[in-house]
């Protein structure tokens, strides 16, 4: 039977060598090669057997075997992202976008005749020749949005994108295209489960409910689920504490808070009165918001004044966040992608900077890299009892360094000077593990701030 691909690493030298047994480890972890015997991983049959099945091994194939164009073809036929790995000199004879002859080998094979797929295909050709971007984002959403019951899968249009913005990151002028990609590929990473709604009820009615917002975000229109939920346990004067992980969780509740405020339609309209029901309110390593001392207030959207200087930092915090959440989306849709990899190239490493630099103006000027936090104090002063709020985050996060939550810390105790402000600082947790690493301080601190104001009995 097919083992896990890492146990290969302990095989005797007879199975390693084994042609059979390898490409059984293979289906399990395409890391697997590396552990084959190296005269197997010289012989050519054998490797164009492997990246048929797993694409992403030419990775870690010869050069050699990387500029042999049956090889590469294969690989890309099996998995678009492994473009990134063929020769530059083979680069050149290869289209970074797939034409409508390409068929897929494995599980892609069912979509790669659908219509919309070839549609996209077609669109991001003429991208790439005219470097227009008019109707790259109409096709997208004719893809995901359109094709109900025909649709390609996420996975097909993750492997798409990935592979045009690898290949044409090996190219002297990769372009508007790659950055679009890259881009879009982050938008997909933390809107992709919005529909999807997880609930753990209590066994009393009125007792209060937690709302948790991530990396999972999308827009409140379509946030039914979530408010049907909100309906259900806002009953009986039962009050709502909000835990905002990241910027990302932060930026869906200020577009929840503004839609649940103004009551204007549905579903918002059906819900309680929000000032009678938010209890507090927990910063889980959040915000990223610059603040512009000399004008004690946030920055503007998009943060660059604030930053001064200090903007090329805000543009590498976006380029970390944009590779955790691509990582996060090809674990689960699309797992032969490892996009920590891919930017090991610093051809990939230079497109994907300037995406974060411009996909914005790109693809979605209307949303704040950096989250629109002139609104959030605006709603914020405006409720009608000051909101207690509690500041999780650690002295290890180099993503968003501890000065600068604390900054704005100081900066909340300016703009709403009524606000019950509690901390904690820990000290040995990453970015958004501070529940692994420190869960009893954590929730010690939340605790804490809830019996303070009064939501917990003592």
């Amino acid at each position: 039977g097919a083992q896990r691909g890492e146990a290969l690493a302990h095989a005797a030298e007879a199975l390693r060598a084994d042609p059979e047994v390898v490409l059984a480890a293979l289906r399990q972890d395409p890391e697997a090669f590396i552990f084959a015997a190296p005269a197997l991983r010289a012989e050519r049959a054998f490797v164009h057997a492997a990246v048929r099945q797993r694409g992403e091994v030419l990775r870690l194939a010869s050069k050699e075997l990387q500029a042999d164009p049956e090889v590469a073809r294969a690989a890309i036929a099996q998995n678009p992202a492994a473009r990134a790995f063929v020769s530059a000199d083979l680069q050149q004879s290869i289209s970074a976008v797939p034409g409508s002859g390409d068929t897929r080998g494995g599980a892609s094979s069912e979509v790669a005749g659908d219509k919309m797929l070839e549609e996209l295909r077609d669109r991001l050709r003429d991208v790439q020749a005219t470097g227009d971007l008019k109707g790259y984002d109409v096709a997208l959403g004719d893809v995901l949005l359109k094709g109900a019951g025909r649709r390609p899968t996420i996975s097909s249009i993750v492997e798409e994108l990935f592979g045009v913005a690898a290949a044409l990151a090996k190219t002297a002028e990769p372009g508007r295209l790659a950055e679009a990609c890259l881009y879009s590929l982050f938008l997909f990473s933390v809107s992709t489960s919005q529909d999807e709604v997880r609930v753990r009820r209590g066994s009393q009615r009125g007792v209060g409910c937690a709302l948790v917002l991530g990396f999972g975000g999308g827009h409140v229109d379509e946030l039914e689920g979530q408010v049907q939920e909100l309906r259900e346990a806002l009953v009986e004067g039962a009050g709502l504490v909000v835990h905002a992980c990241s910027n990302v969780g932060m930026g869906c509740w200020i577009n929840i808070m503004s839609a649940w405020s103004a009551c204007a339609e549905e579903p918002w309209r059906s819900l309680p009165d929000l000032s009678g029901c938010l209890k507090a309110l927990v910063f889980d390593c959040a915000p990223f918001a610059p603040v512009v001392e000399d004008q004690g207030k946030a920055a503007e959207p998009g943060g660059a004044a604030g930053l001064g200087s200090g903007a090329d930092q805000g543009h590498e915090m976006l380029v970390a966040v944009m590779l955790g959440c691509m990582a996060g989306l090809c674990r689960r849709h699309a797992p032969g992608i490892r996009p920590f990899v891919l930017a090991q190239d610093k051809g990939f490493a230079k497109v994907l900077r300037a995406a974060a630099v411009s996909g914005s103006t790109l693809l979605a000027p209307q949303w704040p890299e950096f989250g629109d936090y002139a609104k959030w104090e605006q709603l914020d002063c405006a409720l009608r009892f000051p909101l207690p709020r509690l500041f999780l985050y650690s002295a290890r996060d180099q993503l968003f360094p501890p000065e600068l939550i604390e900054a704005y810390v100081a900066h909340t105790a300016r703009y709403n000077s009524h606000a019950p402000i509690f901390t904690e600082r820990c000290e040995r947790s990453p970015h958004c593990k501070l529940w692994d690493a420190e869960r009893e301080r954590c929730a010690n601190a939340v605790t804490k701030m809830l019996r303070a104001v009064g939501v917990l009995t003592p």
